[in-house]
């Protein structure tokens, strides 16, 4: 395939690629944040249980989506069934093996935020 294409045309189809692979290397949005489905389950168990004790919202109604792992943090979208109230973020981290809900809502300060990893962030 290389021998029917101009040398310009194999220098920038090197140069991007060369690029997209630097991107991916360094940016921290290209990272992985699949959790895995132990965790998974894990997260949405926890999610599930902090709703049923700390909300307003009947546990039924809501739908956790959106579910990202980084080291020993998580994330997950508490998504209303029911258009009662917007969606809500969860924080989780998982200490000694058990996931635990750091917090929960729609907005959170620089100071909460600074403890996040940037891809979970939502």
């Amino acid at each position: 395939m290389s021998k029917n294409l101009p040398s310009s045309a194999l220098s920038w189809l090197n140069a991007s690629l060369v690029s997209l692979l630097l991107i991916t290397a360094i940016c921290p949005a290209h990272a992985s944040t699949k959790c895995s489905k132990g965790d998974a389950k894990a997260l949405v168990a926890t999610s599930m249980a902090y709703i049923t004790q700390q909300s307003a919202v009947a546990p039924d109604n809501i739908k956790i989506v959106s579910l990202k792992c980084a080291s020993s943090y998580g994330s997950a979208i508490a998504h209303p069934i029911k258009p009662v109230t917007d969606d809500a973020v969860i924080y989780l981290h998982k200490v000694n093996n058990q996931w635990e809900v750091m917090s929960m809502g729609t907005s959170f300060d620089e100071e909460f935020l600074a403890k996040i990893p940037k891809e979970l962030q939502h």
